[in-house]
């Protein structure tokens, strides 16, 4: 009230948002910084000479080539070619090799030094190409000069080309007189050599094409029957890249093969470089580890192993005991093993004439050895290494009755604390398991061998 006389009005202030903003910024830029321009790079411009020479003998045929640059950098390549050309055609293929390189190595200002009168005149155009081989190389070329920017070719003395045409020279003789610092390459065929395209074409029809119609395309055929058989067949398999997989429950995807790629499977598997010449339903559980699927899978596996001729000549003879056998069961995982010897087998390397071999009657995993000698000392030393220090100390060991495992290989045991059983003499069988894996052991290394017999000691680690 005592201020209305002099005419003052009350009116609410503004937001200040935009006005403390514009203030923060003022207050917080230095003034006297300076906003720096990233200016682009410039493109380097420097200039790299290539030295090419090409040498061409009676029966050798090579090339050298030095790439250069004004900064040091060298790069030196020896060619040699497995295929017969001209000196002219060496020169060709130096000169293409050199451009190559210098365009793998973006280099764009390139000049070539060549001691070659024809290949640079014809390069420069001068010279005219008339023969069909050269006029191919010209034009070779031609197409990789359009990468440069600048391109040049002079001609020099053979005296100042000597580097290129010493690597020429050597590339022609023996590769191990270059030096570490050269690199070496072989030529196969020419770089003018055009490959024929084969467009491969499938043409096997098999099961798998109306699953990939329907999955790639949503094609179905017309009978309603077969398609709905198609649709409910389709939910078990997925296309991955082009490939048709089958899913699995407790694996990962199988790769679902055609007839031809399936025999090959199967043989390779059977009786390949690593083939065990498994029985039929073994076959087919491999084939499945190993992520392969077809259908009717243990049919065709049944049906390859009745016809395979070593199957079938190494077959074992089945025969069944009067009464059934009692079996030796083992509470734990290596704490009962058994071993047996076996031989004498053909010399192999190293005079080795024996197998030993011990097995583990819960897990029954087989460890196997060649011994030439079969002592106490052997014989102990193979089950202290092979399993005491790789499973630990077993409680029992059952072996039968030959000399290795009399007073002094007890002995041995007892220091360990391990019971050391027999077998009887005259029931040498209640050891079955050792005569299991034995016959198994037998079995694999005459498939495995046939005739070269020699070589079983090698082959002893891959049959179990």
């Amino acid at each position: 009230m005592e201020l209305g006389e002099f005419n003052i009005r009350y009116k609410p202030r503004t937001a200040i948002k935009a006005q403390a903003l514009a203030d923060f910024l003022i207050e917080c830029t230095n003034p006297e910084e300076e906003i720096i321009d990233i200016a682009e790079p410039e493109e380097i411009t420097e200039e790299w000479m290539l030295y090419v020479d090409g040498s061409s003998s009676a029966q050798e045929y090579g090339a050298g080539l030095i790439l250069t640059s004004l900064g040091g950098f060298i790069v030196q390549y020896a060619l040699r070619f497995e295929f017969q050309t001209t000196n002219n055609g060496a020169e060709y293929e130096a000169l293409i090799a050199g451009l190559t390189l210098a365009w793998s190595l973006v280099v764009k200002y390139i000049t070539v030094y060549s001691d070659s009168q024809l290949i640079v005149n014809q390069v420069k155009g001068e010279y005219e190409a008339k023969e069909s081989r050269m006029a191919r190389y010209l034009c070779k070329v031609q197409t990789l000069i359009i990468s440069f920017n600048r391109f040049k070719i002079i001609q020099v003395p053979r005296a100042q080309n000597a580097s290129a045409d010493a690597l020429s020279r050597l590339a022609t003789s023996n590769f191990q007189d270059l030096s570490r610092m050269v690199y070496l390459d072989v030529l196969t065929s020419p770089s003018i050599a055009q490959s024929e395209e084969v467009l491969l074409v499938e043409i096997e029809p098999c099961w798998m094409d109306p699953l990939i119609n329907y999955l790639q395309e949503g094609a179905l055929p017309t009978d309603k029957d077969e398609a709905k058989r198609i649709r409910m067949r389709a939910v078990r398999y997925i296309m991955i890249e082009g490939t048709l997989c089958k899913k699995a429950f407790t694996m990962p995807y199988l790769k679902c093969l055609r007839p031809s790629e399936a025999n090959y499977v199967l043989r390779e598997i059977h009786e390949g470089i690593c083939g065990q010449h498994l029985g039929g339903r073994a076959l087919a559980h491999k084939v499945i580890r190993q992520g392969y699927f077809w259908p009717y899978l243990r049919k065709e596996a049944l049906d390859l192993v009745r016809k395979c001729q070593k199957c079938q000549k190494f077959a074992p003879v089945t025969r069944q005991p009067a009464i059934k056998l009692t079996s030796i069961a083992s509470p734990l995982p290596f704490g009962q093993w058994r071993m047996d010897i076996l031989g004498p087998f053909p010399k192999a390397s190293g005079g080795k004439q024996f197998a030993v071999v011990a097995v583990d009657y819960f897990t029954k995993w087989v460890e196997a050895e060649a011994l030439a000698t079969i002592t106490v000392a052997k014989v102990w030393k193979f089950f202290l290494h092979s399993v005491i220090y790789r499973y630990g100390i077993p409680r029992t060991l059952i072996s039968d009755n030959g000399k290795q495992f009399e007073q002094k290989f007890k002995e041995y045991s007892d220091q360990y604390e391990i019971q050391l059983r027999k077998t009887s003499v005259a029931h040498p069988q209640s050891n079955g398991l050792a005569e299991a894996t034995n016959k198994i052991l037998l079995d694999g290394i005459k498939k495995k061998l046939e005739t070269a017999k020699g070589l079983w000691a090698e082959e002893l680690p891959k049959i179990f």
